[in-house]
C-alpha cells in the first residue's frame, strides 16, 4: 500500500480531509501499540453485526454511550499505522461509521482512546451467505459491555 492510498482510508473514517503531515511519527505510533498492550488484559464485549448497522440509530447510541463513559481522542489505527503513523480525532463521535465495507483489505480497524484505556475494534468479513458482516469488541476500563445491545 502506499501512503496515498493510506490517507484516503483515513480521511474516510475521520470524514475530513488527512493529509501526511496529520500523521504521527513512526515512533510515535509504535509507542501508541506498546502502551495499548495492557488493554488486551480487561474485559471485552463483543457483538455480531450486519455491517449496514453501523448505520442504524441504534449503533449511534453505542456510540454516543462510549462517548459518555470515555471523550477522549480517539486515534484510529489501521494495520498500516505502524508503518505510516496515526491520526487522532476530537473523540469517538467524530468517527464516520458510514465507510465503505472494502475501506481495507486486512478489514479491521481500531479507535484507540488517547489514554490508551479503551478500544473500539471493528472487524469486517462477509459471512458464508455473503453478507457483509462485523464482529465488534468494545473493551477497556469504561467501553467494556456499553454496546451490550447488539449481543
Amino acid at each position: 500500500m502506499d501512503i496515498n492510498e493510506y490517507l484516503h482510508k483515513l480521511s474516510s473514517l475521520a470524514g475530513v480531509s488527512v493529509g501526511y503531515g496529520d500523521l504521527s511519527s513512526k515512533e510515535d505510533a509504535r509507542l501508541i501499540r506498546d502502551r495499548s498492550i495492557p488493554l488486551c488484559k480487561l474485559p471485552v464485549s463483543q457483538s455480531d453485526i450486519s455491517f449496514s448497522c453501523l448505520r442504524s440509530n441504534s449503533f449511534s447510541s453505542c456510540v454516543a454511550g462510549l462517548f459518555e463513559k470515555n471523550p477522549s481522542r480517539i486515534y484510529i489505527w489501521l494495520e498500516e499505522s505502524i508503518h505510516f503513523g496515526v491520526i487522532s480525532v476530537p473523540s469517538i463521535l467524530a468517527i464516520n461509521f458510514s465507510f465503505d465495507f472494502s475501506i481495507d483489505d486486512n478489514g479491521v480497524i481500531v479507535f484507540l482512546t488517547k489514554d490508551c484505556s479503551d478500544r473500539l475494534l471493528l472487524d469486517l468479513y462477509s459471512d458464508e451467505a455473503g453478507s457483509q458482516r462485523v464482529l465488534i469488541e468494545a473493551q477497556g476500563k469504561n467501553w467494556h459491555g456499553v454496546c451490550a445491545q447488539f449481543t
